[in-house]
This record gives structure tokens, C-alpha cells and sequence, in this order.
């Protein structure tokens, strides 16, 4: 097993960290950094933080460095000056670290930062391995991979940054929507976010030596441990926008999720919903398809995709008892990029049949499918629906109110945590305003 299985190990190149050094100073004051009494890294690799730090900061503040893999011990004291007594290395795990502290040794850190981890103890299955790997159900069902991020997050928050204190870290954008490890709630109603910027998956996959394979960020967040309201309050706080190639001001509603890209763009929305009584979102009305029923494919007779010679819309069925089962989509370039529907015919249905509907069943693109009549049905995940009881003139507005160009911006470009798929999320700006 390689570190970057057994660690997560995947080091940070020195000009992301001059980036991150620019952009707080910019954000937070010059003097960021120097009025900080003592500073703590976790996960620190070979040192690239602690060297490029002292590189652009003349400063005496302490830095405590903690990391996991012994093989980079020596490295790491090599760069403690003999003019820094204070600088220490820890080789151990943070979790025991904490624990072995006392009382007083707790919630001691002004700053806390560094690029975590993101898993350890193997590889983390994605689809793509099961491409050369699909009898290994060590790799596509691996058993020791812990995602270790969000609970180093927890700890450091609890245990090592003190109330006022900053933690200035680099993680992947999973958690700009509610996530079941709370990191958002800890971020955004816990605590006060004070900046962020997101890179997508193909620029993190760049910038980290083609290792990195998910969107991630890099993100300020102060230790203030709000009092818990039933109604939190909406938090502002500074979101680089590579549209205007700098931070904006961007408020951030209860509970929405916050944009990966446009934000200018998303702001302007924000306005609009802040100034428009009884709200209504497309989030409130879109159902997610997440259905696997085997028995559904069992007695599936034909099957539908791109290759395929005839396709799924054009199959006529004369039983009323065999459905047609939707299951994704492509599109065919040769075809002025034609919807082609995946799927298949089955006798028993998937979900929602019978329903008029609006269908998006492509992963990434806001390709619309009208399904009038209810004909159709629909099977798998990372598809969404929308029901229309009222019928074809529900579907034809709906249809032009997600084919504006801002619209498309928004819910093709405006959030992406995976890859480039459409998120959910991302129609809680959208309104649902089909006049």
C-alpha cells in the first residue's frame, strides 16, 4: 500500500500555500499571521507550510507540526532554523496526541492550518475501478478506508484551536451543502465562515499532480461557538468568483448551499429571493431518483443506450402490462446533440409511472425529457424529477423556466461537489415561478 492509500498522503505544491499566505493577509490584514502566538499543522507532509510561511513571514510565533508517517521525521526537523527553539515536530497520530494532553494543553492554538488528509487505510472506491478491478471486492468494496478529514476537523475544533482562533485548511467541497459529518453546521452556524475558494475537480487533479481527483478548497473559518438558534441568522463572508477573478461579499441563506462557481451570479439570486415573500424554490418541488430493485431488471427484455439501433422513445409497446424504464441519458454529437434516453422495457415499472413529468436524465447536462402522458418510468440514481399533476401546460413552463441561459449556468456550472454532476442542491436559488 502506497502513502497516499495508507495516509491519504497527496503533498501541497509551495505556490498554493504562497496563494493561501496572499489571500488571508488580503482578506484578514497584513498582520494575520504575525499577530498569531502560536500557530499548529496537522498532516504536514515534508514541511511545505512551516518553509513557505517562514519564507514570506519574518515572525518568532511557535509552529507546532504534527504528522503521521515517520519516513518524514528528519525532513521536518531539517527545517527548523537553530533561531526557532520553539518550532517542534510530532510524529504521531493527532488523535492520540490529543488524547495524551492535559487539561490545560487543550484549546491552546491561535492558528490551526494545513491541507488534511482526505482518507486513509486504502484505496476509496469510485466507478472507475471497477473498470480492470471488478471480481476484487478489495477494491470495490474496500473494508479499512476511513474518510478521515471531517473527524480531524471535529477534533481540532474541539481540542486544539481556541475560541477566536482561526482554522485555514484545505478539504474537498463535500461539505457546501449539509453533510452528514455536520461540517457545514459546524462552519456556518457553529462557528463564522470568513473566506473561501473552490477549485473544481480538473483544476485540484492539476494543481495536485494529477492525484486529486475530487473539487476541493481551501476555507477560513473563525472558532466563536454561536449560541444555537432555531433561526440562525444568514452568514456573509468573502467567495473568490473566477468570473471577476476576485472575493465577493456573498450571503449565504439558511441552509442553501454555497456555489462553486458564478457567484456573482448566485448573489444577484439572493437578492431576489430575499426580496420575494413566500419563497418557493425548485429545490422544494424536485424528487431525486435513487431506486434499485433488482427484480425491476430482472424482467427487463430489451435494452436502451447510446449504441443501441433503435431507441427507447421511438419502442412502441402494445402490451399495456410492459413499461418503458429510463435509467440515464447521452447525447449524440453526430445528431446535433440528440437526447439519446437509456433505459429499458420491463413488466414491472420504476418509479413514478403514470405521473406527467419533467425528466432530467442526463448526469451532467440540463437535458429536459417531456413525459406528457406518464408512459414512462424511471430506475437508477443521479437522475432528478419533476411531477406535473396539472399536465402539459405545468411541463411547458417549467421546461421554459429551466431553459434560460441563467438557469443553465446555474444548475450545469454553479455546483459541482462531484465531478461535474448536477446537484440537487443547486435549485434552492432557482424559483419556482411558472407564470
Amino acid at each position: 500500500m502506497n502513502n497516499k492509500d495508507k495516509y491519504g498522503e497527496v503533498f501541497t505544491p509551495s505556490y498554493l500555500v504562497e496563494q493561501m499566505i496572499d489571500d488571508a493577509k488580503m482578506i484578514m490584514g497584513n498582520d494575520f499571521f504575525l499577530s498569531k502566538r502560536n500557530i499548529f499543522e496537522t498532516g504536514c507532509g515534508k514541511g511545505v507550510f512551516y518553509s513557505t510561511l517562514m519564507q514570506h513571514i519574518q515572525s518568532s510565533t511557535p509552529y507546532i507540526m504534527n504528522e503521521i508517517n515517520a519516513e518524514h521525521e528528519s525532513i521536518l526537523h531539517a527545517h527548523i532554523p537553530s533561531c526557532r527553539p520553539h518550532d517542534k515536530v510530532f510524529i504521531c497520530d493527532l488523535f492520540d496526541m490529543v488524547c495524551d494532553w492535559k487539561l490545560d494543553e487543550k484549546c491552546q492554538y491561535d492558528l490551526v492550518w494545513g491541507n488534511l488528509p482526505f482518507q486513509s487505510g486504502g484505496k476509496k472506491f469510485v466507478p472507475g475501478l471497477a473498470t480492470f478491478h471488478g471480481n476484487d471486492s478489495a477494491v470495490t468494496n474496500p473494508k479499512d478506508v476511513v474518510t478521515i478529514w471531517p473527524k480531524m476537523i471535529h477534533v481540532l475544533f474541539e481540542h486544539v484551536l481556541k475560541q477566536g482562533g482561526y482554522f485555514f485548511g484545505i478539504i474537498p467541497c463535500i461539505w457546501l451543502k449539509k453533510d452528514r459529518a455536520c461540517i457545514y453546521d459546524l462552519f456556518v452556524k457553529q462557528h463564522k465562515l470568513c473566506f473561501l475558494k473552490v477549485f473544481h475537480s480538473y483544476e485540484a487533479h492539476k494543481l495536485f499532480g494529477y492525484k486529486c481527483q475530487t473539487p476541493m478548497c481551501y476555507v477560513m473559518v473563525q472558532k466563536m461557538n454561536q449560541p444555537s438558534t432555531e433561526d440562525p441568522m444568514d452568514q456573509t463572508f468573502s467567495l473568490y468568483d473566477a468570473d471577476v477573478n476576485q472575493y465577493i461579499d456573498f450571503t449565504l441563506l439558511r441552509d442553501y448551499c454555497i456555489p462553486t462557481a458564478h457567484a456573482s451570479l448566485f448573489q444577484t439570486q439572493v437578492v431576489h429571493i430575499q426580496n420575494t415573500p413566500n419563497y418557493v424554490s425548485c429545490y422544494d418541488k424536485l424528487k431525486k431518483i435513487s431506486l434499485w430493485k433488482q427484480s425491476i431488471v430482472d424482467e427487463a427484455s430489451v435494452f436502451f443506450n447510446q449504441k443501441s439501433h433503435t431507441r427507447l422513445r421511438d419502442h412502441i409497446v402494445e402490451n399495456p402490462y410492459i413499461y418503458k424504464v429510463i435509467t440515464g441519458a447521452s447525447v449524440n454529437k453526430k445528431q446535433n446533440n440528440e437526447l439519446v434516453l437509456h433505459g429499458f422495457v420491463s413488466s414491472l415499472p420504476g418509479l413514478y409511472y403514470g405521473i406527467p413529468k419533467l425528466i432530467l436524465p442526463h448526469k451532467r447536462l440540463l437535458k429536459l425529457f417531456k413525459d406528457e402522458s406518464g408512459t414512462y418510468s424511471c430506475y437508477g440514481r443521479d437522475m432528478y424529477v419533476f411531477l406535473c399533476p396539472h399536465g402539459i401546460d405545468e411541463i411547458n413552463a417549467l421546461e421554459q423556466l429551466l431553459s434560460t441561459n441563467k438557469a443553465i449556468q446555474m444548475i450545469e456550472h454553479g455546483f459541482s461537489i462531484r465531478m461535474n454532476f448536477i446537484e440537487k442542491y443547486v435549485f434552492q436559488y432557482i424559483n419556482y415561478d411558472l407564470k
